[in-house]
């Protein structure tokens, strides 16, 4: 059981930060249209990785409503961060795209959090 879920919790923590850099490199150098250098990359590669790493151990610690919410909230902070980006450069997108991914990557990881705690104190209350 325990070997069975470290390797889906690795399989989802490398899928997250695999797919977090992707669409950050696309979002940046195609949608935005910012010439990319090396320090933006592996600036890119960290974040991906933390985040990546905040999902494995979600799933790791067996955090399933927590780690679907945060994979939710992520969801939609690409998708807004990518939708702001397209709105052009000179019209603040740049700034409003990277504060919204910011808030709502956060808003989901608290969020889940707290619906991961809220569910544990009904589940002990009622034992």
């Amino acid at each position: 059981m325990v070997q069975r879920n470290t390797k889906r919790a690795l399989l989802f923590g490398g899928l997250t930060a695999g797919l977090s850099f992707t669409l950050f490199l696309i979002a940046l150098k195609f949608v935005l249209g910012t010439r990319l250098l090396w320090g933006n990359v592996i600036g890119l590669l960290v974040l991906s990785l933390i985040l990546g790493l905040i999902s494995l151990t979600l799933y790791l610690l067996n955090l399933k409503i927590a780690f679907y919410v945060f994979s939710g909230g992520l969801v939609l902070a690409f998708i807004f961060m990518i939708l702001s980006y397209g709105s052009g450069p000179g019209a603040w997108g740049d700034l409003i795209g990277a504060l919204a991914f910011i808030f709502l990557t956060l808003l989901g990881l608290v969020g889940g959090l707290i619906a991961q705690l809220i569910v544990y104190l009904v589940q002990k209350q009622k034992s």
